[in-house]
């Protein structure tokens, strides 16, 4: 279902997200083992823009599955919870409701 839903709201996701949130929600999905430095290397690369990290970043994380999906919505409500709410998010979501984080 969170990867439903992350599809459904990448391109508003791809056009609002900042560099800094970005950047952030890169770090704590390596922290829990969703991206390996691989990924994280191709999501950043410089020659890509920042629409262009973003649209990869949600694309690697809806492909590795519903886990992947929760946790990156779960971050986004953390460090950006009026982005997450201009998505549309759910606020109910399972997964790390309380646990602040920020980078």
């Amino acid at each position: 279902m969170a990867g439903l839903v992350l599809q459904k709201v990448k391109y508003r996701f791809v056009h609002k997200v900042s560099r800094e949130v970005l950047r952030c929600l890169v770090d704590l999905l390596l922290e829990d083992q969703v991206l390996n430095g691989e990924e994280e290397d191709i999501i950043c690369e410089g020659r890509y823009s920042r629409a262009g990290q973003a649209r990869r970043l949600i694309d690697y994380v809806i492909r590795q599955g519903e886990r992947a999906s929760t946790r990156l919505i779960d971050h986004l409500q953390n460090i950006d919870p009026v982005l997450h709410k201009a998505l549309g998010l759910s606020s109910d979501q399972p997964g790390l409701s309380g646990k602040r984080k920020k980078c």
